[in-house]
């Protein structure tokens, strides 16, 4: 049972999930392109490359990984609000989906980096690349159902997690 009310999130929750997403732009945005480079050189030395980028990114996946079970933790102990009363149930059941694969991935994706780099191995590079787009997919999911929450039946839904 949740102690906190149900039309919301509580501010650890919704800290979380902000840093999280924060974290996640940043391993877009500044070192998807750089640190491709240090795993190619990984592959070819057969040795982890470390330098800024690698080192940074890896530490990101690393606090990403973290902060995701905490935030699976903290999603047991106290909670989540329930989906609106009147939100179809297929559109329910596809929330709930991408949530679990939200998880899912924030978890697989950085033990899957973190083999890639260390074993060092093309296939969990692959594995690796490959989750990347599952994770740029569900979060595209995630915002559109949140979107049309927000727009098309204004329902404040948002709320919760701002």
């Amino acid at each position: 049972m949740s102690n906190h009310p149900a039309e919301a999130y509580t501010a650890l929750q919704k800290v979380l999930h902000w840093a999280v997403v924060a974290l996640l732009l940043a391993q877009y945005l500044v070192f998807e392109e750089e640190m491709g480079d240090a795993f190619d050189a990984t592959l070819q030395t057969g040795q982890p490359v470390f330098n800024l980028t690698s080192t940074a990114h890896i530490a990101i996946g690393v606090l990403v990984l973290v902060l995701a079970l905490v935030r699976l933790g903290l999603r047991a102990k106290v909670g989540a609000p329930e989906a609106p009363a009147d939100e179809p149930l297929p559109l329910r059941l596809l929330a709930q989906a991408v949530h679990i694969g939200l998880y899912a991935v924030l978890i697989l994706l950085p033990l899957g980096g973190l083999a890639a780099y260390f074993i060092p191995s093309e296939i969990f590079g692959e594995v690796h690349e490959v989750g990347t787009n599952v994770l740029l997919a569900l979060a595209g999911l995630h915002v559109a159902g949140a979107l049309v929450h927000q727009f098309w039946w204004k329902d404040g839904l948002i709320r919760r997690m701002i």
